[in-house]
């Protein structure tokens, strides 16, 4: 996991949301190029991105770390939403790989269940989970011991309305103890991802609070 850190912290680009969710849904003009990632990855000065196999084949690098997602599932189909595996290990490591990872509830949000989330990581041998933010982080504290020696990156997940919301999340979550954040949708989806990239390297590198993380976000 030290190839996804620095100084102990980490911040993971995520880009596997057009496999499930397809191009309609997250996707503009901008963001639907991955090379505008990776853009944003190296720019943004992230310690990690997450592709599915596709993406890394055709257009990754080698100049930031990369996580392939194993698996997955798309919208298309009804019935259960069973995520397959769609890349072995050994096709993930060709590509130049470091880490691999591998709804039936009401709410993946509730401590209970992000806490059991983290020690299942922990007993099947995981260095790292990725797990949602609690909602305070008293309880997300409860869910980082639960993952023991296992690195703990919160999910970014769904844009969120506002840009001091997540800020507080993240903030949250870092105060908790965790290791650092996996997030998509909330940087490369933002009107200037840059500075977003920004404003979380103050929080999650510097222990900024989020009224000076929120500033990067707003300076011209």
């Amino acid at each position: 996991m030290d190839a996804f850190l620095k100084n102990g912290k980490g911040l993971l680009l995520a880009y596997d949301q057009g496999f499930e969710h397809g191009p309609s849904t997250d996707f503009n003009e901008k963001n639907i190029d991955p090379n505008y990632i990776l853009d944003i990855a190296l720019k943004g000065q992230f310690t990690g991105v997450v592709f599915h196999k596709g993406i890394a084949e055709k257009y990754y690098s080698g100049k930031i770390p990369l996580i392939i997602k194993l698996n997955g599932k798309t919208s298309l189909p009804k019935g259960e939403p069973i995520s397959s595996q769609v890349c072995s290990v050994e096709e993930a490591l060709s590509l130049g790989a470091k880490y691999p990872r591998g709804e039936a509830v009401k709410n993946d949000t509730a401590p209970e269940i992000v806490s059991y989330a983290a020690r299942a990581g922990l007993e099947i041998g995981a260095d790292a989970v990725k797990i949602k933010y609690t909602g305070d982080p008293t309880s997300f504290a409860w869910a980082v011991k639960a993952a023991g020696l296992a690195k703990v990156f919160m999910s970014g997940g769904p844009k969120a309305p506002t840009d001091e919301t997540f800020l507080n999340q993240v903030k949250g979550a870092m105060d908790g103890g965790a290791t650092g954040l996996a997030v998509g949708r909330n940087v490369w989806q933002h009107a200037d991802p840059l500075k977003m990239a920004s404003a979380l390297r103050e929080i999650i590198f510097n222990g900024r609070e989020v009224h000076h993380a929120l500033n990067m976000v707003v300076a011209q």
